[in-house]
């Protein structure tokens, strides 16, 4: 059963949806030698290829689809 992915927050941490504007982060961390290295992610990997992986392949891979399964974004927040 796929259920909508919840906003977890604690004193300290936004645990969220991905979003729109995340992209451009999510796809410069993703384009780093040692994360592309540790994910074994191709060298030609472009922000086409992270919008992909943000939003359509963990919404509609098999693998994935009958568990309750979501990339989340963690934003690490200052406090009050």
């Amino acid at each position: 059963m796929v259920t909508a992915c919840p906003t977890l927050t604690t004193e300290c941490l936004v645990l969220r949806p991905f979003e729109e504007p995340d992209l451009d982060r999510y796809t410069d961390m993703l384009t780093t030698p040692e994360v592309r290295h540790s994910l074994r992610l191709a060298d030609g990997f472009s922000r086409r290829n992270a919008w992909l992986g943000m939003v359509w392949v963990p919404r509609m891979s098999s693998e994935y689809r009958d568990q309750d399964f979501r990339e989340s974004a963690l934003r690490h927040e200052t406090g009050p």
